[in-house]
């Protein structure tokens, strides 16, 4: 590595991690990372940390706001070296990988230093910039390997009749283990809106009803009709999973029985259904919702 011997270090510490529940998460990385600094002399100019951020696969494409923060710092001449743990919290994707390399050459920026390795490289030469292709392109594999583990054990568990693991509570049922115990307050709203839909009551005038009676979503916030909508059409208020297009019957009780749930499907999932929400439409219905046919 060239940096120290030509100008003086300005080093960035970048600390990414994709699973936010890590025990060690991005503090013992930071910590880690900010031990190589002291033991080679070397300042720490910033420290960029994208917590609960993926590097790879279709997560990696999401914005990366303190990867790119550190990005333009180097642009600017801030930094001149980076300290990380591993080579995979940089990138696993070799496309974004040529990038950086590209915007390297650019401004003149080399060095990088890996924790775990105890070892830095350099991409002013072709053994540097070789290592910095290779450990993108190994990461991108192992991402791969990962995915087709994770969608076969998604697979697996559809058809063993489990729920999906992780996420947020499904409104209308209380997670237990692998099962879904239906909240009975919550599946009463879910069965009143079906057969409110079915009769051609509008989802925004449930929203508004919903939003009056202070009814909210199970992570309490308020409905719009698209998420209400999402509920009703979905697989797992008829007790089942859909996974990937096929549908699988699973262990939890239906909250909505075949004939609702196919005829709220029937009404909702219909082309030609108008779901215009301007106020011109709020406008022209003003007791929608409030009066009631006998």
């Amino acid at each position: 590595m060239a940096t120290a011997q030509a100008t003086a270090v300005r080093a960035a510490i970048y600390c990414r991690i994709s699973d936010a529940d890590d025990p060690h998460g991005v503090k013992g990385q930071e910590k880690d990372c900010r031990a190589v600094c002291a033991d080679h002399g070397w300042p720490v100019a910033d420290v960029y940390v994208d917590d609960d951020v993926s590097a790879s696969g279709d997560a990696s494409r999401k914005p990366r706001p303190e990867y790119d923060r550190m990005l333009r710092d180097i642009r600017r001449g801030a930094i001149n070296l980076i300290v990380t743990t591993e080579p995979e919290r940089l990138t696993r994707r070799p496309p974004e990988t040529e990038a950086f390399i590209a915007m390297a050459e650019q401004v003149g920026f080399t060095d990088i230093f890996f924790e775990s390795e105890d070892s830095g490289l350099s991409m002013s030469d072709g053994g540097g910039l070789h290592r910095m292709r290779q450990y993108s392109n190994d990461g991108a594999r192992e991402s791969w390997k990962i995915s087709r583990r994770t969608k076969r054990a998604e697979r697996h568990n559809a058809e063993a009749g489990h729920r999906h693991g992780g996420g947020k509570r499904g409104y209308g049922y209380t997670a237990d283990g692998k099962t879904w115990a239906v909240v009975e307050a919550e599946a009463v709203n879910i069965r009143d809106a079906a057969r409110r839909v079915i009769e051609g009551e509008s989802l925004n005038s449930i929203e508004r009803d919903w939003e009056r009676q202070g009814i909210l979503t199970s992570t309490g916030r308020l409905w719009s009709g698209s998420k209400i909508r999402d509920v009703l059409i979905s697989a797992r208020v008829n007790g089942q999973r859909e996974h990937l297009g096929t549908l699988y019957p699973n262990s939890w009780p239906a909250i909505l029985d075949d004939a609702t749930w196919l005829a709220v499907r029937a009404v909702l999932l219909n082309p030609s259904r108008r779901t215009s929400t301007s106020m011109e439409n709020r406008q022209s219905y003003p007791l929608r919702g409030v009066l009631r046919c006998a």
